[in-house]
């Protein structure tokens, strides 16, 4: 599997014998990683994960950062089935929970006695859980990670090191990391060829994530979100 010091090599290749943007390699491929892939519009779903929280009776907020120890690693909760409940101390969710807006939910549970919660909305950062809950309970979010212990963050790599970016979209962290060195050169040729190959690289990743959805399924390239960039 490709390593972070796989990663900053073929950077560093791109740009001939120079040995003065070391540091700046190094930033470029952090960064892409950290603000253009793992935090992207669209996210594939080799990030997905599956993680839970201990709920206490009575309880009905709960931070997204603090479901995974305040580490922050939840970047967004998934469009479909993101939160799920079970029984206090359960191995595996049971229910999903139905999403809808904060007010919405508010204006049906207003006044509701408290009970195993059924919906759920997400206002900024938080999790409210309608209607609040009776009993203690496990709250589990199904959703779109970065720095966790199956995909920590490209910064926190030893060289040999590997991650999940690394593994499924080497290509398209080389490409933006590239793009992002030229820019800092002022490097406009080199901008446009790197941005084109990170577009290519983009669409090659979703298109493995629809190959994995639809496995006997042609490839349809109006499922690949943006897929011209």
């Amino acid at each position: 599997m490709p390593t972070r010091g796989d990663a900053i090599t073929s950077v560093a290749r791109r740009f001939g014998t120079r040995t003065d943007i070391d540091t700046a390699i190094t930033d470029a491929l952090e960064y892409a990683e950290e603000f253009v892939l793992a935090k992207g519009p669209e996210l594939p779903r080799f990030s997905l994960e599956l993680v839970n929280t201990q709920g206490s009776s009575g309880t009905f907020t709960y931070s997204l950062d603090a479901l995974e120890g305040g580490s922050a690693s939840l970047v967004r909760v998934a469009e479909d089935g993101g939160v799920l409940w079970a029984v206090d101390a359960a191995s595996a969710p049971t229910v999903k929970l139905l999403s809808a807006g904060y007010n919405e939910n508010f204006a049906k549970f207003q006044g509701a006695a408290s009970a195993s919660s059924t919906h759920y909305s997400i206002v900024g950062r938080k999790i409210y859980l309608f209607p609040t809950p009776d009993a203690n309970f496990e709250l589990f979010t199904f959703g779109y990670h970065k720095g966790t212990t199956a995909n920590p963050n490209f910064s926190g790599l030893a060289s040999s090191g590997t991650n999940l970016w690394l593994t499924h979209a080497f290509d398209w962290l080389v490409a933006e990391a590239s793009m992002r060195v030229s820019a800092e050169l002022r490097d406009v040729a080199g901008m446009q060829v790197f941005q084109q190959e990170a577009q290519m690289a983009r669409a090659r990743v979703f298109q493995e994530d629809i190959r994995k959805l639809y496995p006997t399924d042609p490839i349809n390239p109006s499922r690949v979100p943006n897929a011209q960039g």
